[in-house]
């Protein structure tokens, strides 16, 4: 695992760590699997999978290999997705 791969790791730990105390919700199990080697490699993958196609913020959506980071609102939603159905049916 790369250390930039690790350090992201430990990013959504603490993270996850934070967010509970902020709400006073108790160190529950899920935020214990972080220190999990199998969660460790979940995470891992997805990383490498995002960095792959070009992922750099979240959330980033993926539509016909198109990237559309942030959150859109419904309508910019719909209205990208129609834009991009039309173009895959004006290649077919």
């Amino acid at each position: 695992m790369t250390r930039f791969l690790r350090s992201k790791i430990l990013s959504v730990a603490r993270d996850c760590e934070q967010f509970t105390a902020e709400v006073r919700v108790p160190n529950i199990a899920g935020v214990a699997c972080l220190d999990s080697p199998a969660t460790t490699a979940t995470i891992t993958a997805d990383l490498r999978v995002g960095a792959r196609l070009g992922v750099q913020v979240t959330p980033t959506l993926i539509i016909n290999d198109s990237l559309l980071p942030g959150a859109p609102v419904a309508a910019e939603l719909e209205q990208q997705i129609g834009r991009r159905i039309a173009v895959s049916r004006a290649a077919q």
